[in-house]
């Protein structure tokens, strides 16, 4: 995998990931039987899981995007040449709101007294997750734009397909 691919690859993959918890109410946790052994127990850490996953991954975008300042080796839009403002639209310099990413930090990033982990909390996961659809949509219109090889295809559709998936009417 070269390195351009796997830049975008990675891009992919973070976005897929914000929308695991979506993934796992609509595809699995609606399906658990009562025969399956711990399943209460199990079901809870998994759910709360990809609840934080799916926080994580939309906090690693706003940093791609350049909602801090990075890090040498991290991957950020700027260093791809994507131009954020396309991606993030007129008017908006993140991702994500002020008072999102400060619940996210606070309750899911770092370890304080407020882990944000109920699907019902004051961070809404499916608020952030539909407003962000059309910025996904441009940032993977860029990734296209970038693979000229069409190694990448593979990434892209599986991408460009989960967030079709979850755009609302």
């Amino acid at each position: 995998m070269n390195s351009i691919t796997s830049k975008i690859a990675t891009i992919c993959g973070c976005i897929n990931h914000c929308f695991a918890f979506e993934l796992w109410c609509e595809d699995f946790a609606s399906v658990i039987g009562e025969d399956v052994i711990y399943v209460d127990e199990a079901f809870e850490i998994v759910s709360a899981s990809t609840l934080l996953h799916s926080f994580l991954a939309l906090r690693k975008l706003d940093d791609f995007l350049g909602a801090i300042q990075p890090k040498p080796g991290d991957l950020t839009s700027d260093r791809m040449g994507i131009d954020k403002a396309v991606v993030l639209g007129i008017g908006k310099n993140t991702l994500l709101l002020d008072a999102d990413r400060n619940s996210i930090n606070k309750g899911v990033a770092h370890l304080t007294e407020h882990l944000t982990a109920e699907q019902d909390s004051e961070v809404d996961l499916l608020r952030i997750t539909s407003a962000s659809i059309s910025i996904f949509e441009r940032l993977i219109s860029e990734l296209k734009k970038m693979d000229s090889s069409g190694e990448d295809k593979y990434y892209i559709s599986q991408t460009e397909a989960l967030v079709e998936r979850f755009r609302t009417p």
